[in-house]
């Protein structure tokens, strides 16, 4: 059986009360190995690369670097990868490039590799992605294949999912990035659960903003020309509040690890709130 691991928040700052979730997909992700040093692949849409951008991404890679120490790894290589384009406007070749070193990263057994994708704007981040497809292949087929794991929050988190539509974020010409280039209204995610019986993810779920709503069910959705979840297919969406994680760690030998009946509860409420929220 394929291993996984994969932890995804919707907040940055509650991942050190999930240390121990992540101790274990790393544990998870290394196997039989027995090296204790890790790799870590940042990802970020381009919004996040400067100044003032950047209050959440490099305090969520700090606090993981710090819980690696504590867990006894060792950070022997880190990179960052800025999907849709930063100072440096993306050229065809670029893009090459950096999908030629993923794929010497993700092979290199020597490090336990982890994808640290940040939040931002899930259209920019996914017209990244889209953008460079063989970038976009490695990583799914990396983490789907237990090669690697994925932590992530917020846009990250949607990033994972197989609708990653479900973001309210800007697009077209609204948010347009430093090259005056426009990201499409993002659509299929990196579908990385595709296997399991939840597929989609909603970080910062507040069923009160109509604006959620209207991305999530298709009779809100018909009424801006889009075509949402079908309200019967609304048990494969986990809805996650600030300071909510969903994991998914599985063994080689099937054995898993899994949410709380709790946690699980928590979720369907929510879900619920959203179905039932008045137009």
């Amino acid at each position: 059986m394929t291993k996984k691991g994969i932890m995804l928040l919707s907040s940055s700052s509650s991942v050190k009360q999930h240390k121990n979730k992540l101790n274990a997909l790393l544990e998870c992700i290394k196997g039989k190995r027995r090296t204790r040093m890790i790799r870590l692949i940042y990802i970020d849409d381009a919004a996040r690369a400067n100044g003032d951008n950047t209050p959440l991404a490099e305090p969520f890679r700090n606090a993981i670097k710090e819980i690696l120490g504590e867990k006894n790894w060792s950070v022997g290589h880190s990179t960052k990868f800025r999907l849709f384009g930063t100072n440096v406007k993306e050229t065809q070749e670029s893009r090459h490039k950096d999908a030629q070193s993923l794929d010497k990263y993700v092979k290199d057994d020597e490090y336990v590799t982890l994808f640290v994708v940040s939040g931002g704007n899930t259209n920019w981040l996914m017209q990244g992605f889209d953008w460079n497809t063989r970038f976009r292949d490695i990583l799914t087929m990396a983490v789907r294949e237990g090669k690697a794991g994925y932590i992530s929050y917020s846009a990250g988190t949607i990033a994972a999912g197989l609708d990653a539509d479900l973001n309210v974020d800007a697009y077209g010409a609204e948010a347009r990035n430093t090259h005056g280039q426009s990201p499409s209204k993002a659509c299929a995610g990196l579908n990385l659960f595709s296997d399991h019986e939840i597929r989609s993810f909603r970080p910062h779920a507040n069923p009160r903003d109509k604006e959620q709503r209207f991305r999530l069910w298709d009779s809100y959705g018909l009424k801006r020309q889009r075509t949402g979840i079908p309200r019967g297919q609304a048990c494969r969406t986990a809805f996650l509040e600030d300071g909510d994680v969903f994991y998914w760690i599985r063994r080689e030998n099937g054995q898993e690890e899994k949410l709380s009946e709790f946690q699980l509860q928590k979720m369907a409420r929510l879900r619920d709130n959203f179905l039932n929220a008045n137009n």
